[in-house]
């Protein structure tokens, strides 16, 4: 899965980056959001859509085994967890973003 992001910048200078999928309104809101805590002109502010470089994996694996998130039932594989790490911490998300989760955190049972 591929999740996009949103970044708004002045100058090329980046303001604010949101990885949710925005509306128009919203993005505008946002746009004068940037406006105001940067005292720029409106034109100023440019809005680009990035397309994340990898895929998204749609299994997340927490403390109580892996599952699939995108399911709306979902079931947990176990015999593994999550070690010494906690989750939703900023140590777990960058273990995320950098692909190491798996290799530095995963403990089988």
């Amino acid at each position: 899965m591929n999740r996009r992001r949103i970044v708004f910048k002045v100058k090329d200078t980046v303001i604010l980056d949101d990885a949710r999928d925005l509306t128009e309104p919203q993005i505008e809101y946002l746009k004068w959001f940037v406006v105001a805590e940067v005292t720029c002109k409106y034109d100023e502010v440019d809005v680009e859509f990035v397309e994340p470089k990898h895929e998204l994996s749609d299994i997340d694996i927490t403390d109580g085994g892996m599952f699939n998130w995108k399911s709306t039932n979902p079931n947990f594989i176990t015999g593994f967890k999550l070690k010494d790490i906690v989750e939703g911490s900023d140590e777990y998300l960058d273990a995320i973003a950098n692909g190491t989760l798996e290799d530095d955190y995963l403990e089988f049972d």
